[in-house]
């Protein structure tokens, strides 16, 4: 077949933290590391051909994604292709992320689930590359499918799957809760007053104000909690909703998960142009749904307060996130808004 393409727009061979990965890049040295035989494609060796490599994600200095495009003609199967998505940490392979993958697989979440609702399968691992690696799934990202005139329908569907996900337990020892959620916080505003000073009296009160209302979270039981729900993570295949990136699965109060999922719909909100007609609906259908299938785990207040806290945190995220710097303020305005009345679930729309 012809040489393999490669395509490292990202510059991850230039990042000094990821001079480790120079043979990942090589079609030669890929290939050889993934059909070895304790390899991904140890059983297709003699079978497999790489079409592309290309760097699809990467945080300098922390973690890069690079997909991989095999041909494999193997007899007891004919000629298919497929992709496989390699998962890299710097500081080395992620095995806590490899496993919980593969059990939430194992335990219901796998391709052909009855419910509708998987993970990607994992593929393998290759310790020297510090990577980890699953299939490529079918699916159109979940953002596009929610800013629809269909929004409403997709939102029910993905809170469905969200319940389908909590109740799936991978025995994880890992505990997140509020008090993480405003440590994350704290330390977001502190890094944003350090570049916006003008900002830092409104950040520190709307920090404090943040503490009390989380005070107001009810008691509720700990699910297998995502910890980085939102529309980038899903995957909408048809009547299937694929759940991406379980690297952070921890065990928590599922208001954690949905709140989170619907703040990123409000900022989604706030950044579109001349604002999307159909997601306010779509966020409110998500909620009231999740509420519904949850099982008395979560209330309405209990995701307007972590709604609220997720949209906090975007106030320093805007900040980061080149295009989105304009956005600071507007946000900054809405959680002070949302601060400044009763939060119950049903304020402003936001």
């Amino acid at each position: 077949m012809p040489a393999a393409t490669v395509e490292d727009s990202a510059g991850v061979r230039n990042d000094p933290a990821f001079q480790f990965l120079k043979p990942a890049l090589d079609p030669r040295t890929a290939l050889a590391a993934l059909t070895q035989p304790t390899g991904p494609l140890g059983r297709c060796a003699n079978h497999c051909g790489l079409s592309s490599i290309r760097v699809i994600r990467h945080k300098p200095g922390r973690r890069c994604l690079i997909e991989y495009g095999l041909q494999i003609s193997a007899p007891w199967r004919g000629s298919r292709s497929i992709a496989l998505i390699g998962k890299v940490r710097a500081k080395g392979l992620d095995s806590h992320a490899y496993g919980i993958q593969y059990r939430l697989a194992s335990l219901g979440l796998g391709p052909s689930s009855r419910h509708g609702v998987s993970v990607p399968p994992v593929a393998g691992y290759i310790p020297a590359f510090h990577m980890w690696l699953q299939h490529r799934v079918p699916g159109v990202p979940a953002e596009i499918a929610l800013t629809g005139t269909n929004g409403d329908i997709v939102a029910r569907r993905v809170a469905e799957a969200l319940a389908v996900f909590h109740a799936c337990a991978a025995g994880c020892t890992r505990r997140h809760a509020v008090p993480h959620e405003l440590a994350i916080l704290e330390e977001r505003f502190r890094s944003l007053s350090t570049v916006r000073p003008e900002l830092s009296e409104r950040l520190g009160s709307v920090f404090e104000q943040c503490r009390q209302v989380a005070s107001g979270l009810s008691d509720a039981p700990t699910v297998g909690l995502h910890r980085d729900f939102y529309q980038d993570n899903v995957l909408i295949d048809g009547s299937r909703v694929w759940i991406l990136d379980v690297d952070l699965y921890s065990r928590g109060p599922a208001a954690i998960d949905v709140g989170n999922f619907a703040g990123h719909l409000s900022e989604l909100r706030v950044r579109a142009s001349p604002g999307t007609p159909y997601l306010e609906r779509t966020e409110q259908t998500f909620i009231e749904r999740s509420i519904d299938v949850q099982s008395g785990r979560i209330s309405a207040a209990d995701v307007e307060i972590t709604k609220t806290l997720t949209l906090a945190r975007h106030v320093s995220l805007s900040s980061q996130i080149a295009g989105r710097e304009s956005a600071t303020g507007m946000l900054l305005e809405l959680v002070e808004e949302r601060l400044a009345g009763p939060l119950s679930g049903t304020g402003s729309g936001f």
